[in-house]
């Protein structure tokens, strides 16, 4: 414990520091690695309780949402007694720990000040700038202007991250409420929000012992991105995804979804035969990528290099599939110039020997702490969408985009709706992906609708679910006539917006409020890729939906 004066250390880290057992600060001071572990697996345990306490307190019930401010649901949420309790920790610990501790008490205090700031940044420009919100009719005026307030609050004194938390995750919760989907519309915001979690508890530990170095929270985030990436390198292994090799039906299902709609789709068909020749190299350079993620604290070079890696690889999964992870680019490139910074200075001893072991392990076990995603899928010649059409007061029919419904775009633009369907049975899932062999397999000898309609009879699934769908249909109508209701003053913070994850657009007659919505009508469209032409087969009304106008809206 030779790395803390009693000044830094403060009250509670006397008492505690003086309570330990001599034999163990001996020991711990004899062996680095028994202490590195020791800090890492401590700090660890309390990212977990942190993140547990933000995580389950943001996620709010939908009568919280129907009200103004979130901040008091928060409050609800948690329950007095937790939110006292927490308050008067945090009191103690400002009074006789280290919680209001300046940024340059810590380790690097100006390098890590300035990523985790910049983190904070990223995650409140999507979070404060989307859409108003429809369905429940809110602004929430009061939250937008603290994610942005906390910003430079955080960068004054890195205790105002707890603040910025709590009002950061029950902005974020509203995607999903309701449940329209089981997509990935939340991944870009949920990582980052994490990296903000376990600096929460870095500063924790730092509250209660005084102890200055922020060795284990950096280490820990290279585990976590490792993690992030590994999982998905993982699944690629198990499915045997090397050896189906169809990388360039890709944006042929993105264009399905609106990606490249611009473009004609014998363009799009073009273009995916163009890259039909790097399918193999594309799919090894993914593969070793995330596998190598498994040893990203070998060396600082390492790191370094697959975190610019990894940002090369977002960049092409945006070009072939319109998936713009721009939060994860940020975050590798941030950690990337975190650490070539500190190396101007003392750095952070987190590379090499036992500590490649140490991070291989988090990274294995990151299942159980870091949340990954299992990111691993083949890609067929088929895709499922949902679209719809809206009738004004006038009679006009008009497109309307998916991006529409605001600030559930990435939910629509997913369209991960097969529960709507009741017709026939479905072989996969959004953007034409399956993780069943059998299935892919199938679809590879089916090029006509025909052979398509008789797969979906034999190896298909039933998706169709009446009270989700009933759910889903009462959001659209709800959504609708809230925005009739408000039709004579848009809600849009227009180039302001953050970049959305998932990218669509319609090149039909898009509504943008020309006139108020009498009703609204939703479809399920089939499209397959037959190796020449890509084509719609399919095309079938799932509902026709009235929807109040005006005054009857509200």
């Amino acid at each position: 414990m030779s790395d803390r004066s009693a000044q830094e250390r403060g009250r509670i880290g006397d008492a505690l520091s003086a309570s330990l057992p001599k034999s163990l600060v001996d020991y711990a001071e004899a062996h680095p690695a028994a202490n590195q572990w020791m800090w890492t697996a401590g700090l660890l345990a309390v990212f977990i309780v942190v993140e547990t306490f933000f995580e389950r307190g943001g996620y709010l019930p939908s009568t919280s949402y129907a009200e103004p401010s979130l901040v008091l649901g928060v409050f609800t949420r948690i329950g007095p007694q937790l939110a006292g309790a927490a308050l008067l920790a945090g009191a103690v610990l400002i009074a006789f720990g280290r919680l209001s501790s300046s940024w340059l008490v810590l380790q690097n205090g100006r390098q890590v000040r300035w990523f985790v700031v910049g983190i904070a940044a990223t995650v409140s420009w999507p979070l404060a700038t989307m859409g108003y919100n429809y369905y429940f009719d809110q602004a929430y005026v009061a939250e937008r202007v603290l994610l942005v307030a906390l910003v430079p609050l955080l960068y004054v004194r890195p205790v105002f991250i707890y603040p910025y938390l709590l009002v950061a995750y029950p902005m974020m919760w509203q995607i999903d409420i309701p449940s329209l989907s089981a997509g990935a519309a939340l991944l870009h915001k949920t990582h980052l929000l994490r990296v903000l979690d376990l600096f929460a508890a870095a500063l924790l530990v730092h509250a209660v012992t005084g102890r200055r170095s922020t060795r284990d929270f950096v280490f820990l985030i290279c585990c976590l991105i490792g993690a992030i990436y590994w999982l998905p390198a993982w699944t690629k292994w198990q499915l045997d995804w090397l050896s189906y090799g169809h990388l360039y039906r890709m944006p042929l299902a993105a264009h399905a979804h609106g990606w490249l709609s611009a473009l004609d789709p014998r363009t799009v068909v073009e273009f995916s035969q163009a890259i039909v020749q790097l399918t193999v190299p594309m799919q090894i350079f993914v593969l070793v990528a995330e596998s190598a993620c498994l040893v990203m604290l070998w060396r600082r070079g390492v790191t370094v290099l697959l975190l610019v890696t990894l940002s090369v690889f977002h960049v092409g999964v945006f070009i072939l599939y319109g998936y713009l992870f721009w939060t994860w680019i940020l975050l590798n490139l941030a950690l990337a110039s975190l650490l070539l910074g500190a190396q101007k200075t003392d750095g952070w001893q987190i590379y090499g020997g036992h500590r490649v072991v140490l991070g291989a392990a988090l990274v294995l076990l990151g299942t159980y702490w870091a949340s990954p995603s299992a990111l691993g899928w083949y890609d067929t010649r088929l895709s499922y969408t949902y679209r719809y059409e809206v009738i004004g007061d006038s009679g006009e029919r008009y497109t309307l985009p998916v991006r529409f419904f605001e600030p559930y775009g990435d939910v629509f633009t997913m369209s991960n709706f097969g529960y709507l369907t009741p017709t026939h049975k479905m072989l996969v899932f959004p953007y034409g992906t399956t993780r069943v062999r059998a299935i892919a397999d199938a679809l590879n000898d089916a090029t006509t609708a025909a052979q398509i309609f008789a797969l979906e009879e034999t190896i298909g699934r039933a998706r169709y679910l009446p009270d989700r769908s009933a759910t889903f249909y009462e959001f659209i109508v709800r959504y609708l006539a809230n925005y009739n209701a408000h039709n004579d003053r848009m809600y849009t913070l227009g180039a302001l917006g953050a970049p959305p994850q998932f990218w669509s657009s319609t090149q039909d007659r898009a509504y943008t409020g020309q006139e108020p919505i009498r009703e609204v009508v939703v479809f399920e469209v089939t499209t397959l890729f037959d190796e020449t032409q890509l084509a719609d087969i399919r095309k079938i009304k799932l509902a026709q939906l009235a929807v109040p106008s005006g005054a009857d809206a509200r």
